[in-house]
């Protein structure tokens, strides 16, 4: 099919680019786009020929302030698999600001691969939601004072 050959066609080509000691400009802000981009299926091959570009950690940690989601994720995926401690701080700097699940999520798992304790941030999380000032009040009736754990029945 058509399609299949595109595929192919591009494949091939990344692999040939892949052998070169630098990309052409306009090849390697190609790669840039499918390697960062929504499109799955390129991202590998392109991946690969950028494999000895020049500045590609700061490249992609630019990429966690996109406007697409997907694009932060998948930047954040990049970032952990490429295990680079200089995308700690940017990465803690993108989580900080980041709102959707998705993106947050990617950057979480980074964190994690690039081995920073997640520790404080999931316990700022819940402690967030139980502070007094975003805690429900109690049902009418109910006394206002919480329980114990221990006194609580297992269900």
């Amino acid at each position: 099919s058509l399609h299949h050959n595109a595929e192919l066609w591009q494949e091939n080509a990344y692999s040939v680019l892949a052998a070169f000691p630098e990309l052409p400009s306009k090849a390697a802000e190609i790669a840039w786009r499918h390697a960062l981009g929504t499109a799955k299926r390129p991202r590998p091959w392109a991946r690969a020929a950028l494999a000895r570009a020049e500045g590609k950690t700061q490249r992609i940690v630019r990429a966690l302030a996109d406007g697409k989601q997907e694009v932060r994720a998948t930047a954040a995926d990049w970032l952990a698999e490429l295990g680079d401690p200089a995308a700690i701080e940017p990465l803690k700097q993108a989580l900080r600001k980041e709102k959707r699940e998705i993106p947050k999520g990617a950057m979480f798992k980074a964190l994690a691969a690039l081995g920073v304790d997640l520790a404080p941030y999931l316990d700022r999380r819940r402690s967030s939601r139980g502070s007094p000032s975003t805690r429900c009040p109690p049902p009418p009736g109910r006394a206002t004072a919480p329980r114990s754990r221990s006194s609580r029945s297992s269900g």
